[in-house]
């Protein structure tokens, strides 16, 4: 079975997972590297990991062993009755995917909504469409979407067209393509001013530290957080119940798009105060408490760990004012993780169809409320500590 997570068929629907390290600045992708301490317990994880390929082939002998006339999943067929997969079988399971995907872009281009039309020309690569409907639009999570998928849809068609180019660093691969430069992250801001996640995304692609850094003083008076992922499946099940043989296929894809905007956050302070200490006490106290407004707001279980490590390892923060520890933090992902795949901790051979579908309908509630505000709602979330007055001279100490 291991050889089959690796193999081309997967890797084909996995790409975007990698992929998104291409779309991002090569500081940010750094960055990322540097300041994830563990592997994050998240969907994006998984996916690559393997844990939705695992799925489908177990729920699919499963579904053999109850219809041995079909080797299917959910209606779909794809997989052999043999103990690894098959060459024959990699290239059911690559058509599958593919044609799952482009019947959903050809679906979602006749969507009345701007956000349907945007999804279906994310799932196709359709760059010129995605920077048409971000140019036109005016709803602001239509545009933020269109902002961070735009490039990705260029690099994902240049990886469909030539997967060696990434392997061969190739200059192409770096571009911009001109229809995306008229996408702003200062229209986003402009669009929605009370949402943090524009006034992050302005100061991670800020071209100097002054300017990141206003913007993320802007950020502090953002009322809300909307980012963009989870926006692409949870459209693309909008129409109608969750059929597990035509998202699951689909939300793997949409796994890996989403995987770009993982610890936003961080990505925006490190722009914003640089990657040491600030040795002036005045800057030094500005991105101290940039690091605990993050810390507080923001609505991912990956982001809020990455900054908790920069603010006390970085930029000084007393351990005790985080909200959370690192620690509580790592737990609450896998208490989440038990909440979107309750019998993940069976193992993937007590998976089916209906648990299949309950990963996709937990990925569209993720993306709707965040991963934090669910925890508040199981109660799994704990009262974040009281922010007592200490002298960052204790920051020596890391976050545990």
């Amino acid at each position: 079975m291991r050889r089959g997570l690796i193999a081309g068929a997967l890797m084909s629907a996995l790409g975007a997972a990698a992929l998104w390290w291409w779309s991002a600045t090569p500081h940010d992708a750094v960055v990322l590297a540097q300041t994830r301490p563990v592997a994050p317990s998240s969907s994006a994880a998984s996916a690559v990991q393997g844990g939705p390929w695992a799925l489908l082939a177990e729920a699919t002998r499963q579904a053999d062993a109850a219809d041995p006339k079909g080797k299917r999943f959910c209606g779909a067929p794809f997989m052999d009755e043999g103990v690894e997969p098959t060459d024959a079988m990699n290239e059911r399971l690559d058509r599958h995917i593919k044609d799952s995907i482009a019947a959903q872009a050809r679906r979602l281009a006749l969507a009345p909504d701007d956000m349907g039309r945007l999804t279906g020309a994310i799932l196709g690569n359709d760059v010129a469409r995605i920077a048409e409907i971000g140019r036109t639009t005016t709803d602001p999570a239509v545009y933020g979407l269109a902002l961070r998928s735009c490039r990705q849809a260029y690099v994902m068609a240049l990886y469909h067209e030539d997967p060696t180019r990434f392997q061969r660093d190739d200059p192409e691969s770096r571009k911009t393509p001109s229809a995306c430069k008229a996408l702003t992250a200062q229209r986003w801001t402009e669009l929605d001013p009370d949402n943090a996640a524009a006034w992050w995304t302005l100061a991670s692609q800020s071209t100097t530290q002054e300017a990141a850094l206003k913007a993320m003083i802007a950020s502090k008076s953002a009322a809300r957080v909307v980012g963009t992922q989870g926006q692409l499946i949870a459209r693309i099940a909008a129409d109608g119940p969750v059929d597990p043989a035509a998202l699951l296929p689909v939300s793997i894809m949409t796994i890996g798009l989403d995987a770009a905007e993982l610890a936003l956050s961080q990505s925006a302070l490190r722009s914003a105060c640089g990657n040491k200490r600030p040795a002036d006490p005045a800057a030094l106290t500005v991105c101290q408490e940039l690091a605990l407004n993050l810390a507080d707001k923001d609505p991912g279980l990956i982001g809020r760990r990455i900054v908790s490590n920069l603010g006390v390892n970085v930029y000084g923060v007393p351990a005790e004012q985080m909200p959370y520890s690192t620690d509580v933090l790592r737990n609450l992902a896998v208490e989440l993780e038990a909440w979107r795949v309750p019998e993940s901790a069976k193992g993937n051979h007590d998976m089916g169809c209906s648990q299949a579908a309950r990963m996709i309908e937990a990925d569209i509630e993720r993306a709707k409320v965040g991963e934090v505000e669910i925890l508040r709602r199981l109660g799994k979330m704990p009262p974040p500590r009281s922010r007592a007055a200490s002298s960052p001279a204790s920051s020596a100490q890391e976050v545990r």
